[in-house]
């Protein structure tokens, strides 16, 4: 049978078929440096950095994007490679094992000499050097390799390429266990009337942690194994247990969860498969927040305006039964009043304990609420009117004159 030389090729786009198992494979479009392993597979063992490869009298001459010292691998003469390696190398030995279909079969033992190439009978078969003993890096940096680096008995070609021409990664936390709070009957944001028979029904979504890889070129996901344990749920600071009814006065309702976890289960890798030391502790994850808001009615004998409507408005005048949207101290909202009469001017009934802050009524001539009418509205009777499932006291804040319809912009706030 004819030997099979270890060979090298440059091409500008990975082949993949049509290969030689051993064969060393540049692939200029990607700057990616391949070992096939057979006619139709290979293994990529550096990618990025390399900026050319040339082969020169059985040698191979890698050159780096980042201005790194080419470097020199004599596969004619493989003591003199790992001698540029080391600086300590001699009288290498390795190993061939020869596969036959899915079968190994004892291989023989070979020297590599100057002026000499590895050879192996039939052509079919794939190659695995490896070192006969340990040998210590010593005054060279190369890749992963730095003086002192033991490269250890055993260790085949393609994991030496592998410590030269790949940088090792680590991996890190990319993400930690998380919990989300949902709810029905209920929405963040929203405003009900103090009294209000609210029910909300709680429910979370537990997510794993996960890690990662710690540089965007290791591009890796793998879930952290972090069990879920007790999950809580809690209103103002309180636990509660879902459905949960509050007792609504005028105050701020903020609903959360915490989920307690487990450490990491799952033991994440770095880019050259080996195991990495990143874990995640045991802890507790803590959910957003959905906050309600309970606020006391108000009542006019106008209708609901928008504070931007600068046109004259047409409105019958209520009996005081007017029920505006529900408004925090100090947001504006606008009421539109019917024309004034002998007995009754623009009406608006407070929560006793509120007052008006700001009244300013539109302009006819300007467009613009710029007439300041605060002073007009006059605090007088007070009145029972309808409060979430109950009621309670109001007081009647008029301003009486012989003013037309008109629209105003108020602000509340507290007495």
């Amino acid at each position: 049978m004819a030997n099979t030389k270890l060979k090298f090729r440059k091409l500008a786009a990975a082949p993949t078929s049509g290969m030689t198992a051993g064969e060393v494979i540049f692939c200029t479009g990607d700057h990616t440096i391949y070992v096939a392993t057979s006619d139709t597979a290979k293994q990529a063992f550096y990618g990025g950095n390399v900026k050319n490869v040339t082969s020169t009298d059985g040698k191979l001459i890698f050159s780096f994007m980042d201005g790194t010292k080419n470097l020199e691998v004599d596969f004619s003469d493989m003591n003199s490679t790992l001698a540029t390696l080391t600086n300590s190398v001699s009288d290498l030995q390795g190993r061939v094992d020869i596969l036959v279909g899915n079968q190994l079969v004892e291989g023989k033992d070979i020297h590599f000499t100057t002026g000499e190439e590895a050879t192996v009978d039939n052509p079919q078969n794939a190659i695995n050097v490896s070192l006969d003993k340990d040998i210590t890096v010593m005054g060279v940096t190369v890749g992963n390799l730095t003086n002192g680096s033991k490269l250890l008995k055993g260790k085949s070609l393609s994991e030496i390429l592998q410590q030269i021409l790949m940088k090792t990664i680590d991996a890190k936390v990319g993400a930690y266990p998380s919990v989300t709070l949902t709810a029905t009957g209920i929405s963040n944001g929203q405003r009900v009337e103090v009294g209000a028979n609210v029910t909300a029904t709680l429910s979370y979504t537990y997510i794993d942690g996960k890690f990662v890889g710690a540089e965007s070129a290791y591009s890796y996901n793998q879930v952290a194994g972090c069990t879920k344990g007790a999950v809580k749920y809690y209103c103002n600071g309180s636990e509660i247990t879902s459905p949960h009814k509050p007792s609504l006065t005028e105050d701020a309702f903020q609903y959360k969860c915490t989920a307690a976890y487990s450490a990491s289960t799952n033991t994440p890798k770095k880019n050259d498969g080996t195991n990495s030391a990143v874990k995640i502790a045991a802890g507790t994850a803590t959910s957003n927040i959905i906050t309600i808001y309970a606020r006391y009615p108000i009542y006019t004998n106008g209708v609901t305006s928008s504070i931007s409507d600068t046109t004259a408005p047409t409105v019958t005048a209520t009996a005081d039964s007017t029920k505006l949207p529900l408004v925090d101290n100090g947001t504006q909202f606008g009421v539109a009043f019917a024309a004034m009469t002998t007995s009754t001017g623009y009406r608006l009934l407070l929560h006793d304990g509120k007052k008006i802050t700001s009244a300013k009524a539109l302009n006819g001539l300007t467009g613009k609420y710029d007439i300041d009418v605060t002073s007009k509205f006059v605090k007088g009777s007070s009145v029972s009117k309808a409060v979430g499932t109950g009621s309670s006291t109001y007081n009647v804040w008029e301003y009486k004159a012989t003013e037309g319809a008109n629209r105003v912009v108020f602000t509340i706030g507290n007495e």
